[in-house]
């Protein structure tokens, strides 16, 4: 399977066997010269909503119609960021261990009370997540964020080799879409956070690695119990919509499984 929008487009076409004139005339067209421009990649990005019409003439399935999305680069919209919430909020909160919904820009759509609840989440910013859906390099370079705030020194050294390799993988997975305007805006809305800018300047000059491949592992620092939580990284990608994916906070741990399985946890 083609992996450019363009070849993807045509592949589809093909595959149903479909003319490029039969679409160009569901699409009110009198030439197929714009469809083929776009199937040879002449034209890189159209419109999103040149290219519902032109999935909706195909007929594509919706697993198909997310595919080329997904290679597009399309971001999701707030429908489908709804939609996707709806769906994966009760299956979320039945799960013990922290969990996160993200789109491929590593946008926020959902979290579970249960990370919520370990990083301190109040009603108002677990609003403003689900409503305004702030990437999570906002997050988790904030230094508002309890994970940035008074932190003791041998612990500050780890945080910031966390940072750093998340840093790496963020640029490693956005490599084909910096040019994109939502990655540059980022970037220069995070140039002023100090934390940031450091990390940026060590992780640009790097290239992923198979070291940075090892399975991520978060420490926290529960200071109310006095109680360090380690935990796995686990990211699973949705099969009807690879724009989405879960991350999964596993305990690495006998006292960190422990930590979860206390009374404050359960529902």
């Amino acid at each position: 399977m083609s992996a450019t929008l363009g070849g993807l487009l045509k592949d589809y076409r093909l595959q149903y066997n479909i003319s490029q004139l039969e679409v160009a005339l569901a699409l009110g067209w009198k030439e197929t010269s714009r469809l083929s421009r776009i199937e040879q990649g002449k034209i890189f990005k159209p419109t999103r909503e040149l290219l519902e019409r032109i999935m909706d003439a195909m007929r594509l399935k919706e697993e198909e119609k997310n595919q080329l999305l997904y290679i597009g680069n399309y971001l999701p919209t707030r429908e489908e960021i709804v939609k996707i919430q709806k769906i994966m909020s009760p299956i979320i909160e039945k799960i013990p261990y922290p969990v996160a919904v993200f789109d491929f820009s590593w946008r926020t759509m959902i979290n579970n009370q249960v990370l919520y609840k370990l990083f301190k989440v109040n009603i108002s910013q677990q609003k403003y997540i689900h409503t305004l859906n702030p990437n999570i390099i906002e997050i988790v370079f904030d230094l508002r964020f309890m994970l940035n705030v008074d932190l003791k020194k041998e612990y500050k050294k780890s945080r910031r080799q966390f940072l750093h390799n998340m840093l790496v993988q963020f640029l490693f997975e956005q490599r084909s879409r910096r040019k994109e305007k939502w990655f540059l805006d980022l970037i220069k809305k995070m140039m002023p956070n100090p934390i940031f800018l450091v990390a940026w300047q060590e992780a640009i000059k790097l290239n992923f690695s198979i070291d940075s491949m090892d399975i991520p592992v978060k420490a926290v620092f529960d200071v109310e119990n006095s109680t360090k939580i380690t935990l796995y990284l686990f990211t699973i990608i949705f099969n009807i919509d690879h724009r989405f994916n879960a991350q999964f906070y596993m305990p690495a741990d006998r006292a960190t499984f422990d930590y979860f399985h206390k009374e404050k946890y359960k529902y």
